[in-house]
């Protein structure tokens, strides 16, 4: 079947970076509501959200850029066409960077995660949102706790029922052998995720 042309989106910057992303890679957003700057506030951060990318070179529209994330935002229809819900969600890559009213910023692995281990993570994540995994407040009046936490030697306990977005994003490059077992998923803000050796520096796309 011969695939459609894709469209390009109005972002040009993302469009300039756009054939360079992969799966495994990260979106950190900048975003401008109350409840994102709580989250930059308190984290002493520019970054408010992760999420991870997905890249399907086999798609119908040719290569096609997911991102899969644990979010808040009902503004827009998932990429399965579904209502979206407080929780693990999947879009359209430029339709959500279109939509999303702050900046956001790339960041691409140092290395491309071989095959065998990007299955492995999308077989993760595939669960986790067939399962309508939702979203957890806990974690985010938890930040300033976790911190502490995290530093005293405390182990979080990680509840898959409901994940926060940076620990969806740990978790899954965990899965996929990009980052060490020993990184606790539920200690790790947006902040920690955007310093992950793994990658290089952030590059603003919106």
């Amino acid at each position: 079947m011969k695939k459609i042309e894709r469209q390009p989106s109005s972002l040009h910057l993302y469009e300039q970076y756009r054939p360079l992303m992969k799966t495994g890679d990260v979106i950190a957003f900048d975003g401008n509501s109350g409840f994102s700057k709580f989250i930059k506030l308190f984290t002493h951060s520019p970054y408010s959200h992760t999420a991870i990318i997905l890249r399907d070179d086999s798609a119908l529209f040719g290569e096609t850029l997911l991102l899969i994330e644990s979010s808040t935002q009902l503004k827009m229809s998932d990429a399965t066409g579904n209502e979206a819900m407080k929780g693990v969600q999947m879009h359209f890559l430029g339709q959500r960077l279109s939509m999303f009213e702050g900046s956001a910023f790339w960041l691409p692995l140092k290395n491309p995660i071989p095959q065998q281990q990007q299955e492995k993570m999308l077989a993760w994540l595939r669960h986790i949102y067939a399962e309508k995994v939702s979203y957890t407040y806990v974690r985010v009046w938890g930040i300033p706790l976790a911190k502490i936490e995290d530093a005293c030697g405390i182990k979080l306990k990680l509840d898959y029922s409901k994940l926060f977005c940076s620990e969806l994003v740990t978790r899954a490059l965990q899965v996929a052998e990009v980052i060490d077992d020993s990184i606790d998923p539920a200690s790790q803000t947006p902040a920690n995720v955007a310093h992950f050796k793994c990658f290089e520096k952030p590059i603003q796309i919106v």
